[in-house]
C-alpha cells in the first residue's frame, strides 16, 4: 500500500485512502502521509474512530489533512465532509439484509463513478449507498448483480430524482 502511495504522490495521482483493516499494521507516521496526500479517505465509523486514536487527533483535525472524507455507517447511511460542509446520505432500502461482506467495496466503487463523472457529492453519495445495498442482499462478497436502468430506477425510489 505504502509503495503504491509513493507512486501516487511522486506523479501527482489524486488517490482514495482506504487503510480498512490494515489501520493498525501502521505507524503513526506511515498512516499520517497516506491520509495527508489523498483526495478521499473513506472508513466505517469505527475505523474512522480508529484513525483519530491512532493519530492522536480529533475530527477537525482530519479534515484539514484532506479534501474529502466519507464515513460509512452502515444501516444509518453516511457522511460525506468536503471543507466546512457536512453531507449526510440517508440509507438506500434492502430488499433483504442477507449479508453485508462486500458492501464497503461495492460503496467505494459507487463513490469512484459518481467522483470521476464530477456528479455532485450528494448525487454520489446516493449512488455509493445503492450500489452498496445490492451486496447487502446477497450472500457472498461478489454475487450481486445489477443493470444501470435497475439502478436508476431504485436511485429514484429511493432518493427522488435522476442519476
Amino acid at each position: 500500500m505504502l509503495a503504491y502511495l509513493k507512486i501516487y504522490k511522486k506523479s501527482k495521482v489524486p488517490y482514495i485512502f482506504d487503510p480498512g483493516q490494515q489501520i493498525i499494521s501502521f505507524s503513526r507516521k506511515e498512516l499520517s502521509e497516506a491520509i495527508a496526500g489523498s483526495k478521499v479517505l473513506i472508513g466505517n465509523d469505527y475505523e474512522i474512530q480508529l484513525i483519530l486514536k491512532r493519530l492522536g487527533i480529533n475530527l477537525a483535525g482530519l479534515k484539514k489533512m484532506i479534501e474529502i472524507l466519507v464515513i460509512t455507517k452502515g444501516a444509518k447511511g453516511s457522511e460525506i465532509h468536503s471543507g466546512t460542509r457536512v453531507i449526510k446520505i440517508p440509507p438506500a432500502r434492502p430488499k433483504n439484509t442477507s449479508d453485508p461482506t462486500g458492501a464497503g467495496d461495492a460503496y467505494r466503487a459507487g463513490l469512484i463513478k459518481g467522483l470521476v463523472e464530477d456528479w455532485p457529492l450528494e448525487k454520489t453519495g446516493r449512488l455509493a449507498g445503492l450500489v452498496a445495498v445490492y451486496t447487502v442482499e446477497k450472500y457472498g462478497t461478489q454475487t450481486h448483480r445489477f443493470s444501470w436502468a435497475g439502478l436508476k430506477k431504485r436511485y429514484r425510489e429511493n432518493f427522488g430524482g435522476e442519476l
